[in-house]
């Protein structure tokens, strides 16, 4: 009988591969990809925040230039030159973003406003003088009656009402107090005076007062007549309309 002198390979004298350095290794680049791919992304982000950036400041800017475009400032060139200081730390106020374009908008100005920047305001006139108009009391004539629209009555001295015969003046409590501060009283009230200018007859109520007479521009006809006259005073071209 043949002796069988194979020998079966024994497990522990047999070199052993070594499998954990190979997925070491494996996850080693794994992580390395993963790594790579996830700075590729960030650096994509990043572009894209800086496009996504840069187009909101075209956009700012464009409308900027459209509001410089749109303003218009009537101005001499030498207040121009003397104000640039003060736009240029304006604009760079701006652009260091020390101050946010989004607080500053195109403001439509009131009419007004308009006027005075761009220099449209009347030239200033010299005063006028005083108002007056000719008329007649009864059958006597007078060249000039005061209009005042600062007067709150009709004011005619004693002189001339003692003239007019009027008959005789109602009496009175009104004090009145003159320009200078002093305090008159009045001699009486006379009411229902027929006053005639031009065509019109309008009734008027007069303040009889005991002073020195105007030869000029003896009698003040205040509110009370002018209203009643329906009095339209057009100061700058020195007309004064009466309606009926």
């Amino acid at each position: 009988m043949a002796a069988n002198n194979y020998q079966w390979p024994n497990e522990r004298n047999m070199p052993r591969k070594v499998a954990g350095v190979q997925e070491i290794d494996a996850i080693t680049n794994l992580s390395a990809q993963i790594a790579a791919l996830s700075k590729q992304l960030k650096n994509s982000n990043l572009a894209a925040n800086a496009r996504l950036k840069k187009n909101k400041l075209d956009q700012q800017f464009a409308k900027f230039l459209d509001v410089f475009k749109k303003l218009h400032i009537n101005i001499p060139f030498a207040d121009a030159l003397e104000q640039m200081p003060s736009y240029v730390k304006f604009m760079k106020e701006i652009i260091s973003n020390k101050k946010k374009f989004q607080d500053y908008e195109a403001v439509a100005l009131t009419e007004e406003c308009s006027a005075i920047l761009q220099k449209k305001l009347p030239p200033k006139l010299k005063d006028p003088g005083n108002f007056t108009i000719p008329y007649s009391i009864g059958n006597v004539v007078f060249e000039r009656a005061l209009c005042d629209l600062g007067a709150s009555i009709n004011l005619m001295p004693l002189s001339i009402f003692k003239k007019l015969n009027l008959g005789e003046a109602q009496p009175t409590t009104i004090t009145l107090q003159l320009a200078d501060r002093s305090l008159k009283h009045p001699r009486g009230v006379i009411e229902d005076v027929l006053v005639k200018i031009d065509k019109f007859i309008f009734p008027a109520e007069f303040i009889v007062l005991d002073i020195e007479e105007d030869k000029d521009i003896p009698i003040i006809l205040g509110r009370p007549f002018l209203a009643t006259g329906r009095v339209i005073i057009d100061v700058q071209k020195g007309e004064l309309h009466l309606r009926d």
